[in-house]
This record gives C-alpha cells, structure tokens and sequence, in this order.
C-alpha cells in the first residue's frame, strides 16, 4: 500500500510539473519557428474552456495532424474533465470503428467530413491562441 502511495506522489509531482512550466520553457519554441511552449498552453487553455462548455463526461476524439493541436488536446484533456480518444487513422471506417468501439461525443478536427453523423464538431479555428490559428 505505501507503495502505490508513492507511486501517487510521484505521478501527482510530474502532473503539477508539466501544467506549470517555467517562464524560460514558455518562451522557447515547441515547433520551429511556429509555435512556443507558450502558445500551446494557451492552445490548450482555449481548448480546454471549449471542452469544458461541452459538458464535463463527453468524451472528445481528437482527429488532426497538427501537432501543436495535438499537444494542447492533451493538455486540455489532463485539465478539464472529458475524455480524450486519439483515433488511429482519419479514414471514415476507421472513426466509425473508434465510436462504435469507445464512443464519442464530439471531435476536435480539421477533417468534419469523416465524422459519423451525430459528433458535435469543434473547429480547431474556434480556438485562439496568441500565434494565431492552428
């Protein structure tokens, strides 16, 4: 029991860790020349308040090839309280596969035509950041 206590501290240690970069993190680039660690937590916060609108047990597949978008979905999912699905593929038989098989509610993407009929879409282009759209 002492153990899985202190795999507990040590797991909650590195969660406060990774949601409060250091100023210096912040500044430097996550990809070059496009984006900061900076502008993906503020992708993320942005992300998250939209996920959050959705209703706290939605679960969300996140269905994009940015990365930045990526990043931020991950974040946002560790701060709010949905559920976060990476699909394997973008394909339509593939996200129908991931719905019939964990379901989901709604879907960050930049791909709305792949969608089953009945996701709520969010558009990556509803969520600001400081470096503009991703």
């Amino acid at each position: 029991m002492a153990a899985s206590l202190m795999h507990k501290d040590q797991f909650s240690g590195l969660y406060k860790e990774i949601l409060n970069p250091s100023r210096n993190l912040l500044k430097k680039d996550f990809l070059y020349s496009t984006y900061s660690y900076g502008d993906i937590f503020e992708l993320a916060a942005g992300l998250g308040k939209t996920l959050s609108h959705c209703g706290g047990e939605k679960t969300v597949c996140l269905c994009t090839e940015n990365k930045a978008l990526v990043a931020a979905g991950v974040l946002a999912a560790l701060t709010c309280a949905c559920r976060l699905i990476l699909p394997y593929s973008f394909s339509r038989n593939a996200l129908l596969e991931m719905r019939e098989a964990a379901g989901f509610d709604a879907a960050v993407t930049d791909h709305p035509e792949e969608m089953p009929a009945g996701v709520e879409i969010i558009e990556p282009s509803r969520v600001s950041t400081a470096a503009g759209a991703p």
